[in-house]
């Protein structure tokens, strides 16, 4: 039985940086940011998840397309990748 996670979600969502995606997509690596279509198949892949729940690589992804730099990078669950590139292999995008 996977255990429940509480993710705080806040009233409204104010972009503390609105390019913050930007700069994620120009770093090796980070471009499929910008494709990504949130269909859910990277965090399904996962293995991470399953260890991990409050993991949720989908989640960041829309937070960093968001522009809400200081959320994704004070969160500590983003350490827990392990980069077995599980995510990549199986985007439809990539």
């Amino acid at each position: 039985m996977k255990a429940e996670v509480s993710i705080p979600v806040p009233a409204s969502v104010v972009p503390d940086s609105p390019s913050f995606w930007r700069e994620v997509a120009s770093t090796p690596g980070g471009e499929a940011v910008a494709a990504c279509i949130q269909c859910n198949t990277c965090t399904s892949s996962c293995p991470i998840e399953i260890l991990e729940p409050a993991f949720r690589i989908r989640q960041v992804i829309a937070r960093v397309r968001l522009g809400l730099r200081e959320d994704v990078l004070s969160d500590p669950s983003i350490w827990s990748c392990v980069r077995c590139y599980a995510c990549v292999a199986h985007c439809p995008k990539h």
